[in-house]
């Protein structure tokens, strides 16, 4: 049986799944800390952050953009600048 096209249906699938929501995580940097030290925090502590101006953002663990860190309007923001594709979170 051969599959019939149907472009107004291929349209509407299209659309919905361009308003699909999916989660993202964008990764400032990595630290490394002893288990001691980890279990001793509380809160107000602070955990310092290298000068790393770039973040990464992942969806399901595939990268998806680094992004340049600044403000923007008195907000931090990220600008999303190239990366290579599909480089995977460690």
């Amino acid at each position: 049986r051969k599959p019939v096209y149907e472009p107004e249906w291929s349209a509407q699938f299209a659309e919905r799944i361009m308003d699909a929501e999916i989660d993202i995580n964008g990764i400032l940097d990595r630290s490394e800390i002893s288990l001691g030290d980890l279990l001793g925090m509380s809160d107000g502590d602070l955990i310092p952050i290298g000068q790393n101006r770039t973040a990464e953002f992942y969806a399901e663990h595939l990268c998806l953009f680094d992004a340049m860190i600044g403000v923007s309007n008195g907000r931090v923001s990220a600008k999303i600048v190239p990366t290579e594709p599909g480089a995977q979170w460690n």
